[in-house]
């Protein structure tokens, strides 16, 4: 028997054992497993000798060679084989050495491997199965592009910043320039790991630059104007806005401030009377404040998302992806500059969301709390 493709070009078409096979016990039997391309998401439940067989069949081969090895490796008829062969075939168990989205995928793996991520790219392929548009062809711009429109006749994007007009308006100090190298390695612990210096109002402006500041705009097409700063964001919708509770060691006064990316400046949201006050707050808002806070806090930068901004342009279940992505990111610029400055910190999660929605003024099905950093 020959494909109708061996008939067309005059040459065999050569098939192997797909390069994405995971195995895992049937839950209800112990003689058979369940075989699946975890690329494709299709699989089969073998029995063990047919698993072995087909992992026999690493190096590519003509189909009437594989079916011969499967009549000798399992004692099959040639009927049998025959059917065993499609029905694998079928489940992208084996596939077309040629095959576009195997080759594809191969490749991208290897790139992955070349920098230990290999565990990472199983994840991403794993999980990666939503129809995206490939930005590696040519022409993908003009899909993209007449998607967004169609988005945008129903309704306008979410407006990069908040307004906050009718609160009081603190000017920062112009940021000082960063040009210290360092580890990235010093970055990922949730402390400081540089020492113990504090931190003052020139290089609070300086931090809230660097990590939520703009560098300046640019109009995308169907989209209307981004934002550009430090750090990546998916679609370049940058959700992640910044509060700043600041306590009596700031000249700029006691508070709760939310700061502004386009004037580079704080809003007072809400006054704090004095010190007491403050740790008051601190200890309402956050659970593990008393046991893990070891210094006195100068200030509290609350990371949240306005995830509106991301799901305008991502309309599917696995965009809340992207926003703790946005953040992440912002989390490590936020770490990279504080081990510059030499300034001591603590990265916690551990907030009482609704107290914390309380104090910033905002309601949690359209802005949400993800991180928030202590600053000695």
């Amino acid at each position: 028997m020959k494909d109708s493709s061996e008939a067309k070009l005059g040459e065999p078409t050569e098939y192997c054992c797909t390069q994405f096979l995971s195995v895992r016990p049937k839950p209800d039997s112990s003689s058979q497993l369940e075989a699946r391309n975890y690329l494709c998401k299709t699989g089969l439940y073998l029995e063990t000798t047919t698993l072995q067989a087909l992992c026999k069949c690493i190096l590519p081969n003509c189909r009437s060679t594989l079916c011969q090895r499967f009549c000798h490796l399992l004692t099959l008829s040639e009927d049998q084989s025959q059917y065993l062969f499609e029905i694998l075939l079928k489940a992208n168990l084996l596939v077309d050495v040629k095959n576009s989205d195997e080759v594809s995928s191969q490749s991208e793996r290897e790139r992955w491997e070349k920098y230990n991520w290999l565990e990472a790219y199983y994840l991403h392929a794993t999980t990666r199965n939503y129809p995206f548009l490939n930005y590696a062809l040519p022409d993908f711009r003009a899909p993209d592009f007449a998607l967004m429109e169609s988005y945008r006749t129903e309704s306008d994007p979410p407006p990069c910043f908040k307004d906050y007009a009718d609160s009081r308006y603190v000017p920062l100090a112009v940021p000082a320039l960063l040009d210290e190298e360092i580890e990235l390695s010093c970055c990922i612990s949730g402390t400081s790991t540089r020492g113990y210096c504090g931190l003052d109002d020139t290089a609070l402006s300086t931090l809230l630059f660097e990590v939520f500041g703009t560098r300046g705009s640019f109009h995308w097409q169907g989209q209307g104007d981004f934002l550009m700063k430090s750090s990546p964001s998916g679609g370049a919708r940058h959700p992640t806005e910044c509060y700043v509770l600041l306590g009596n060691n700031s000249l700029l006064g006691t508070g709760v401030f939310h700061y502004s990316v386009k004037q580079h400046g704080l809003h007072r949201l809400k006054s704090i009377e004095n010190d007491y006050e403050f740790v008051e707050t601190l200890r309402k808002c956050f659970w593990d404040f008393e046991d893990r806070i070891k210094f006195e806090p100068y200030c509290v930068l609350v990371l949240t998302s306005v995830v509106e901004r991301a799901q305008w342009r991502y309309r599917d279940p696995r965009s809340h992806r992207a926003i703790l992505m946005d953040s992440g990111h912002l989390l490590g610029t936020c770490r990279i500059v504080l081990n510059s400055l030499n300034i001591n910190y603590f990265v916690t999660h551990g907030m009482r969301e609704r107290a914390m929605d309380d104090l910033l003024a905002i309601k949690p099905e359209n802005e949400l709390q993800i991180h928030s950093v202590f600053i000695q």
